[in-house]
């Protein structure tokens, strides 16, 4: 009898597990449709201010409100950078425990993306869609990893969020450089 019982608890421990990884893989693609989304609306953005500053420049516009649409693009490319590589970490979670070790960071790197949206009144669209992002991320770790908010966020603000923030800066300034190279 003893053993039966024990039969069903591995078997239930089992189960909780299995369900609790279908619950994170489903999450995590829903997670990657949102975050695809935003990059596709700053992409989107980012080519209308492009085709106003051509228009600006060819009428002669003054060159503080040239330098303004130039700031407005760095700003757009910067954020489609810190957009390319979330996605780029979702893609890598598999497991529950990967799920705070990457998930978190995320979480770090989105309020960054929000500083950065929020300096631009044309980003505001942007700033709703990543703080349920944000959400959406703080709520699956809840549930899946058993870590408390605190650890959650703690992890947030780990030392990958700084490397993720490097790295993004890194490949923005390449981009600009071509941009301005092709501009």
């Amino acid at each position: 009898m003893r053993l039966l019982r024990r039969k069903k608890y591995r078997y239930d421990i089992v189960r909780k597990q299995q369900e609790r990884l279908r619950l994170l893989n489903r999450n995590i693609s829903l997670m990657k449709i949102k975050a695809k989304s935003i990059l596709l609306k700053l992409v989107k953005f980012r080519e209308r201010i492009s085709i106003i500053l051509e228009r600006m420049q060819r009428l002669g516009a003054p060159e503080r409100e040239i330098e303004n649409i130039n700031r407005i693009i760095r700003t757009t490319i910067t954020l489609e950078v810190l957009m390319e590589n979330i996605i780029s970490k979702l893609e890598v979670v598999n497991e529950i425990n990967d799920a705070v070790l990457v998930l978190a960071p995320i979480m770090g790197v989105l309020d960054k993306v929000k500083d950065i949206a929020s300096s631009d009144i044309l980003l505001d669209v942007i700033i709703k869609e990543v703080n349920e992002l944000r959400k959406d991320i703080h709520t699956t770790l809840l549930l899946v990893s058993g870590y408390t908010t605190v650890t959650i966020e703690y992890y947030a603000r780990s030392s990958e969020v700084e490397k993720i923030l490097y790295e993004a800066k890194t490949v923005a300034m390449e981009r600009m450089k071509d941009y301005l190279g092709s501009a």
